[in-house]
């Protein structure tokens, strides 16, 4: 099998249906030619800070959000501030999205922002940058996010805007940069600790570290509920081998002395017999000597032929409906 990318969930379906597979990876998922800097502000100053970063960079920069409308918003404020910038997401069609990277990679159009849908598989030759304005959802997204520069042996640099409540998000962050073997920043770390589920693995580690553990613990935020396990801080990194479990209480049922049975308790309603219902046969109606009225006295007689009773009802309907107009007109 030859794939790209290998999912958890591929690799590990994968080692269960086969016996000792093979498997060959070219490259490793670090690379040494891109230089990632972690820029932690304000969730409200995400914007500014870009606004700020393009007006010194005027090179090809590829923008990353999470959601297809976050990236048109962002591309339309952009061009608001004088950068021209189309985006790309799912919801555009083959063609439209052909003809929105032949504009980027000929350099008539200066910012991409895109979804993960330009996170794999996407080449274009001499980007320098990228920014990644939304945190990945998981590790291997923010790889391939920030894979897209650094490409045949150029260097590349790649910029993650972490807001400072980005609890939930920010471990994710931390791991990427500790499965590169680069250096954790302090307000990064800083920013992760808020996260309890995070703050109980890395409890030991910070506390030979320098860290200041006591601040972080006081002002960690609940656990957030509604979120996925990755984002909750609940998935477990290969090199942490301690995580806090909640502590777990017994009860001893102690039985009672003498225990009375329960008084019987008859329910309060009766069973009601239903009523027989007597049908009542309709009364023979007059026969009036008329050519045009309708003779139902055939179908009254006993010994009469069988009909439908949908035919005979008809028949005493026409018949009332003649009466009623007899005495209308009398």
């Amino acid at each position: 099998m030859f794939s790209a990318t290998f999912d958890p969930r591929i690799e590990n379906l994968t080692y269960a249906l086969l016996t000792n597979p093979l498997r060959i990876q070219i490259g490793s998922s670090h690379n040494a030619d891109i230089k990632q800097n972690i820029i932690v502000v304000p969730t409200k100053d995400k914007f500014d800070w870009l606004a700020k970063f393009f007006k010194t960079k005027h090179e090809r920069v590829l923008v990353f959000c999470n959601a297809r409308v976050a990236c048109d918003e962002l591309a339309r404020k952009l061009n608001d501030k004088g950068t021209t910038a189309m985006s790309m997401h799912g919801e555009l069609t083959q063609e439209e999205r052909g003809d929105i990277l032949d504009a980027f990679r000929s350099g008539v159009v200066s910012v991409l922002v895109a979804t993960d849908i330009a996170s794999r598989g996407l080449d274009v030759p001499e980007l320098n940058y990228v920014v990644n304005y939304d945190i990945a959802k998981d590790v291997e997204s923010h790889v391939h996010r920030i894979g897209r520069t650094g490409r045949a042996g150029l260097k590349g640099e790649a910029f993650t805007i972490v807001g400072m409540d980005e609890t939930c998000a920010a471990p994710i962050v931390v791991r990427a940069l500790e499965s590169s073997n680069q250096t954790v920043p302090v307000d990064l770390l800083h920013v992760a600790m808020k996260n309890p589920n995070f703050q109980a693995t890395r409890k030991n580690v910070l506390q030979t570290s320098g860290f200041n553990f006591i601040r972080a613990s006081s002002e960690a935020k609940k656990p957030v509920e509604g979120l996925s396990p990755m984002m909750r801080g609940f998935v477990k990194p290969k090199n942490e081998d301690t995580i806090l479990k909640p502590e777990r209480k017994s009860f001893t049922v102690i039985p009672a002395k003498n225990p009375q049975p329960l008084p019987e308790v008859k329910p309060k309603f009766e069973i009601i017999q239903p009523k027989k219902i007597e049908i009542v046969q309709p009364i023979n109606p007059q026969v009036v000597p008329d050519a045009q009225a309708p003779n139902p006295a055939p179908y009254m007689q006993t010994n009469a032929p069988p009909m439908a009773g949908y035919q005979q009802n008809l028949i005493y309907q026409q018949y009332r409906d003649y009466l009623s107009r007899k005495e209308s007109e009398k």
